[in-house]
């Protein structure tokens, strides 16, 4: 079986990302018996807080687009930061605040590694069904 990623997005607030997020990893997991993995992309971090996660401050989804290019495998230091959370087959990347201050400049000015997320699933692929 091959991986399937999805992302949900939408610049505007309110419109139920989080909620759609966390239902669709739900009935994944719960009822198709499937292993899924949340990247928390949202700097407000409403689905980390939902699964009671900590994000450490050097293993949060900021930190791998900041931090992965020091690594020699960008997208194994990606994977090392997914933590298990207290749903069965649900994992997450987490977010956290300093998500906030990123930007599309800090990927033109290179502070950021634009290829992160695709090493990333590259790298867990054979962990999951969904990302």
């Amino acid at each position: 079986m091959s991986i399937r990623t999805t992302a949900i997005v939408n610049l505007k607030g309110g419109v139920a990302k989080t909620t759609t997020a966390i239902n669709m990893a739900a009935i994944l997991a719960k009822d198709h018996g499937r292993r899924v993995c949340i990247v928390d992309g949202d700097s407000q971090c409403n689905t980390t807080e939902f699964f009671g996660i900590q994000a450490a401050p050097s293993a949060n989804l900021a930190k791998v687009l900041r931090g992965a290019g020091f690594y020699a495998d960008p997208g194994e230091y990606a994977a090392s930061c997914i933590q298990k959370t207290q749903y069965e087959n649900v994992d997450i990347l987490p977010g956290d605040e300093t998500l906030m201050d990123m930007d599309l400049s800090k990927v033109e000015q290179g502070t950021v590694n634009s290829n992160i997320l695709r090493y990333l699933v590259e790298t867990v692929a054979d962990r999951y069904d969904h990302i």
